[in-house]
């Protein structure tokens, strides 16, 4: 639960506590140009809202009801990476002990190989 809390207040913090490092340039790369893409959006919406509102053109509320879905669209994916960061987060944390060595025997110990194969022969 650490690195779900750590990861809701800033992300990324949850998979540096889980070790899993070469998320967080993924969460934040990607959070990062949809953030840029968003203001972007964001300032051509309110650039062509002004321009309606002095000259009302069909063209002008095209690109601004244009620019406006972009931008919550933008909106979205930044929280849709935002609940997918916290899902990563929780998720790596309950896997953190998971043993993944090639000996996943009880008690350590080899236990030899056996396969067995019928050949027929016409």
């Amino acid at each position: 639960m650490l690195a779900l809390g750590l990861s809701a207040v800033l992300p990324g913090a949850g998979q540096f506590y889980t070790e899993n490092y070469w998320k967080i340039p993924i969460i934040w790369g990607v959070g990062g140009y949809w953030i840029y893409e968003w203001t972007q959006m964001n300032s051509k919406y309110k650039d062509f809202r002004a321009l309606y509102l002095n000259d009302p053109q069909e063209q002008y509320l095209k690109l601004r009801d244009f620019y406006r879905d972009e931008r919550d669209k933008f909106a979205w994916f930044l929280g849709a990476l935002y609940v997918l960061n916290l899902v990563d987060a929780f998720a790596g944390a309950h896997l953190y002990d998971f043993d993944v060595s090639p000996d996943l025997t009880y008690n350590g110990k080899l236990v030899p190989r056996v396969s067995a194969s019928i050949r027929f022969n016409f």
